[in-house]
């Protein structure tokens, strides 16, 4: 199922360690990206968030707090509309397994190196 959601700038759209139920597609909008109320990243229009939990396969919980920094219109597709989009392929899985794989880098090289 999929619906569309608007947030208030400083809104929070779902916080560090609540269950994942949906994932968002950003239409409109920024958000923040916050661990241990540090900004780690920004995201906007066309990305996606909160798919991290779900990519998992298990009953993974949240792993960041994201926030709208204005105000932000979402798509918001449920787990099973996430894995129906994902399981047709196409170009939108694509997109998907790019962020994945972006953000997997971007927090690689967050992480300290070993001497």
């Amino acid at each position: 199922m999929k619906s569309e959601a608007t947030y208030k700038a400083g809104q929070l759209m779902f916080g560090e360690g609540q269950e994942a139920y949906s994932v968002f597609l950003i239409l409109s909008g920024e958000v923040e990206i916050l661990v241990d109320d540090k900004r780690i990243a920004i995201r906007g229009s066309g990305d996606i968030v909160g798919e991290m939990a779900l990519c998992s396969g298990q009953k993974a919980p949240r792993c960041a707090d994201v926030r709208a920094t204005v105000d932000t219109k979402v798509e918001v597709l449920t787990k099973e509309a996430f894995w129906e989009l994902v399981e047709k392929g196409g170009q939108q899985t694509v997109s998907i397994v790019r962020n994945l794989i972006r953000r997997l880098q971007e927090t690689t090289r967050l992480l300290p190196r070993a001497e």
